[in-house]
C-alpha cells in the first residue's frame, strides 16, 4: 500500500480527492493528513511546485525517500507550465528544490487517462450521469422533424460558455501529439461570431468562477437548455485522448455540438460525422463563415437522435463506468509501483 498526501491550492483537482474514487482505493492506496507519513506528495498544477518549492525541499529531507507527483488531469495547466511535463520526471532547475525530481502523470505521457466507454472526466462524479440520463431520456420523446423544427426555431444561433482567452501565449501547437491549445480559438470565436449569440464565462459577462458556485454543471445546463441552436463544445486543449464534459452538454441542453477533432480523436467512437459540426483544420474566421453558411437536416437530426440514444445506453449501465473506474485505478496503482522503483 502507498501512502500519499494531497497538497497544494489544485488539491481538490486530483482523482484521489473525488468521492467516487476515493471508495475504490482499497488496499492500494492511503490518503494520510501529514506529509511525513506519506510516500508520495501529490500535486495536480505546476503552480503548486512553484509556490511550494520551501515546504517540498523541508518535507524531502526530513524523508529522502518520498517522491513528489505532478498528477495533472487537466492538459491545459500543463500546457502552460514551464516545466517538462511530457516526460516520466522532471528535474527542478533552481531555487530550494533545484536538482530534485518531479513526476508526471498526464494526458500526454502515459495511458493512465485513456477511456474504454465513457471519458474519464465523467467518472469522477455520480451526478454527471445522472443528469445525462434524466435530459437524454426526455430528449429521446422527439422525433427527428420535431428536433430540427427546435433548432431552427431557436432563441440563439450560437451558445459558449468558456473562459475568455484571448492571450497568444495559449495557442500551443505539437504536431507529433496533436496537441493544440485551444483557448484563444474557442474564444476568438465567440467574439468574432456576429449572430444571435448567448456567451457566458468569465470574462465575458459577471460570472464567478465555476468552482465558486454550488453545483456548476447544473448551473451551466440551466442556462443554456433549448436556447440555441449550436453550441460550442470546444476543448480547451486537443489530445486525441482528451474529452470532457463538453460534447455531451450540447446534447444534454439539446444544441448541435461544435467541436475540433483531428481524424484520430476518440469522437468518432463516440458519435458519428453527422452529429456534430467540426472546425478541425479551420482558423478562427473560416470557421466562422462555416457556421454562418451551415445547415442542419433531418440527416443531422435522425443521427444525433441515434448517438443521445447511444449515449444512454452507455449511461445506463453501470458496468460501463465501474469497468472505467476499476481500470482507471488499476493503471494508477501500476504507474506509482514504477515511480516508487525508480532510483
Amino acid at each position: 500500500m502507498f501512502n500519499i498526501y494531497l497538497y497544494g491550492r489544485y488539491k481538490k483537482r486530483v482523482p484521489f480527492s473525488y468521492s467516487a474514487y476515493e471508495n475504490l482505493l482499497g488496499k492500494r492506496f492511503l490518503i494520510v493528513n501529514e506529509a511525513k507519513f506519506s510516500d508520495f506528495i501529490i500535486v495536480s498544477n505546476y503552480k503548486d511546485v512553484e509556490q511550494n518549492q520551501e515546504f517540498f525541499s523541508r518535507t524531502t529531507k526530513k524523508n529522502p525517500n518520498l517522491k513528489i507527483v505532478l498528477f495533472s488531469e487537466e492538459p491545459f495547466w500543463d500546457t502552460l507550465s514551464n516545466y517538462n511535463t511530457e516526460e516520466f520526471f522532471f528535474t527542478v532547475d533552481n531555487g530550494p528544490l533545484a536538482g530534485t525530481k518531479i513526476f508526471n502523470i498526464n494526458h500526454q505521457n502515459c495511458d493512465v487517462f485513456d477511456f474504454n466507454y465513457i471519458p474519464y472526466f465523467l467518472t469522477t462524479e455520480a451526478s454527471y450521469i445522472t443528469r445525462y440520463i434524466f435530459l437524454l431520456t426526455n430528449l429521446l420523446k422527439l422525433t427527428p422533424k420535431m428536433l430540427l423544427n427546435h433548432w431552427d426555431n431557436a432563441d440563439y444561433q450560437l451558445g459558449s460558455l468558456s473562459e475568455k482567452r484571448l492571450g497568444a501565449h495559449f495557442d500551443l501547437y505539437n504536431s507529433q501529439k496533436e496537441l493544440i491549445g485551444l483557448s484563444r480559438f474557442r474564444s476568438t470565436l465567440a467574439e468574432s461570431y456576429t449572430g444571435k449569440k448567448l456567451v457566458h464565462g468569465l470574462g465575458w459577462s459577471p460570472t464567478p468562477r465555476r468552482q465558486k458556485l454550488p453545483d456548476w454543471h447544473s448551473d451551466k445546463i440551466s442556462k443554456y437548455l433549448n436556447k440555441s441552436r449550436y453550441l460550442s463544445s470546444i476543448e480547451n486543449t486537443h489530445l486525441s485522448n482528451y474529452m470532457t464534459e463538453k460534447l455531451f452538454d450540447s446534447f444534454a441542453v439539446r444544441s448541435f455540438p461544435i467541436y475540433y477533432s483531428s481524424p484520430d480523436h476518440r469522437i468518432k467512437d463516440l458519435i458519428s460525422e453527422n452529429s456534430y459540426l467540426n472546425l478541425y483544420g479551420y482558423d478562427t474566421h473560416q470557421s466562422v463563415k462555416l457556421i454562418e453558411k451551415h445547415t442542419l437536416s433531418l440527416i443531422n437530426a435522425d443521427s444525433y437522435l441515434n448517438d443521445a440514444d447511444r449515449m444512454l445506453n452507455l449511461f445506463t449501465d453501470c458496468d460501463y463506468i465501474t469497468d472505467e473506474r476499476f481500470r482507471f485505478i488499476d493503471k494508477v496503482y501500476r504507474k506509482f509501483k514504477k515511480i516508487s522503483e525508480h532510483r
